[in-house]
């Protein structure tokens, strides 16, 4: 448990820096899994995100998985979220996954996830182009630290193809799954966030995120 404290003191200390940053974020959410074949898996994701309670957005997400081997899988993701952020918004975003596991050590693993996003958002008077395509390189690596607890920290990458931006935004992550019953968990995390897109200037965001995960 002495991990698991410690992640606690670590992120407690983020989160009061964060209160003093130009954006704060929560987010949290219920994921559903259940796997219908030793091949294919599906699953279900609902989320609240809010910065603010005039600025927020809910989604819900169909995700279906295919197991090309042990340690890699294909994934199909289908999102629709509705989105109160400067006005009443839609968007759709259709996504394919490839992720791949690897034992670095002992009870230690990295996990690579490539993904290509495309997002349509329905047309506003301030959005010249609704439509977006997106390329993310995500890596986290994970150790196990006891039977219930695990620790992760990783990147994130984002290239906007639309916009021809090769590093359009990214994301540094730090957090623990914490197993909660049979085929339950909690995933707790703090999430850098930053846009860095040319003649622009974005504030960074720093990000708690809250995910309740159950299969069948």
């Amino acid at each position: 448990m002495r991990y698991f404290f410690l992640f606690l003191s670590i992120t407690l200390c983020l989160l009061f820096k964060a209160q003093n940053a130009p954006s704060s974020k929560l987010w949290s959410g219920i994921s559903a899994n259940q796997k219908i074949n030793k091949k294919i898996g599906a699953s279900y994701y609902i989320s609240y995100r809010t910065r603010s309670v005039y600025n927020y957005s809910i989604f819900g997400q169909a995700s279906l998985a295919y197991q090309l081997s042990k340690n890699s899988k294909l994934k199909f993701k289908y999102r629709y979220t509705w989105k109160n952020t400067e006005g009443i918004s839609y968007q759709q975003r259709f996504a394919f996954d490839f992720t791949k596991r690897h034992k670095l050590f002992k009870k230690t693993k990295l996990n690579f996830r490539g993904r290509l996003q495309n997002e349509i958002e329905n047309i506003k008077e301030s959005s010249t182009n609704p439509f977006s395509s997106i390329i993310r390189n995500k890596i986290i690596i994970d150790r196990k630290v006891s039977n219930n607890i695990n620790l992760f920290a990783g990147y994130e990458h984002f290239s906007n193809i639309t916009e021809l931006n090769i590093t359009d935004s990214y994301r540094f992550y730090l957090g623990t799954s914490l197993d909660v019953g049979k085929k339950k968990k909690i995933d707790i995390a703090y999430i850098y966030d930053q846009s860095v897109r040319i003649y622009k200037n974005f504030s960074p965001s720093n990000i708690i995120s809250l995910k309740y995960n159950f299969s069948f």
